[in-house]
Order: C-alpha cells, then structure tokens, then sequence
C-alpha cells in the first residue's frame, strides 16, 4: 500500500502578545512601511478601504521615533488601550514626546489597530465600526 502524503506549512508559532504587536507598529511608523501598517489594522476596516487606495494616501507625517508609555487591557481581554510617546516630522516641524492613544482590539487570537469611525469621518474615510467597540479602562 501506498501512502500519499500532504504538507501544509502551518504558523504553530504563539500568537503575538500585544507588547510585541505594539513594538511591531513602532517599527513599521519609523520605517514607514505603510503596507505593513495597513495589515495591522482591523479587517472591518480593511474590508472598507482596498490596500490600494490606502497606500496612495499623502502622509505628512515622519515618525522619529514611537515609545509605548503604557498599556491597559480591558478585562475582557479582547480591547486595550495604548499610550504612546511620539517623535514625528510634520510639514517640517519636528515635535517631541506627543503623547497618542490608540485602540486595539483581538479577532481570532490576532490583535488588531482599531480604527474609530468618527475619527476616520473627519479624513474623508467612512468606515463602519468594529463589532466591538473599545473602552477606556481608566
């Protein structure tokens, strides 16, 4: 008899932490890899705005450098909030130690930058929220 194999690679490496994600997108703002930055973001978004019309976005903003200041994870373990120290360029002003907020939510293990409908309105990006919305745990 004969036996016919199959392999498939598979990632059995863990899930990333959300330090390791948060030290993930500090090196992907200073490098500027916005295609990196684009997958990061929750896929409700991503289901809305196509790689495409993301990438062709103007940014006027380099990041110097990112510092996570603080993270606080709701106790449901799916949402958190981040605190960050920024060092960034915009329109040729360089400015130090800008503290920035962002939201994370975890899909399938996977944690996720969440993208606030609200905020994305004031940029021209509609987008619907997530199916669950984060809070602030202070």
């Amino acid at each position: 008899y004969g036996c016919a194999t199959h392999s498939t690679k598979q990632d059995h490496s863990p899930p990333q932490s959300l330090e390791e994600r948060c030290q993930q997108l500090s090196h992907v703002l200073v490098s500027g890899d916005m295609a990196a930055f684009y997958d990061m973001l929750e896929p409700a978004y991503r289901k809305n705005v196509a790689r495409d019309e993301f990438l062709r976005k103007r940014r006027n903003v380099r990041f110097l450098g990112v510092t996570i200041k603080s993270i606080d994870i709701d106790p449901s373990g799916e949402k958190a909030t981040v605190h960050e120290l920024q060092d960034f360029n915009a329109l040729g002003f360089v400015f130090k130690g800008g503290i920035f907020t962002r939201y994370w939510i975890k899909i399938d293990n996977v944690w996720y930058l969440y993208i606030d409908p609200n905020w994305s309105k004031k940029f021209g990006m509609d987008v619907p929220p997530p199916t669950s919305t984060p809070r602030s745990t202070q």
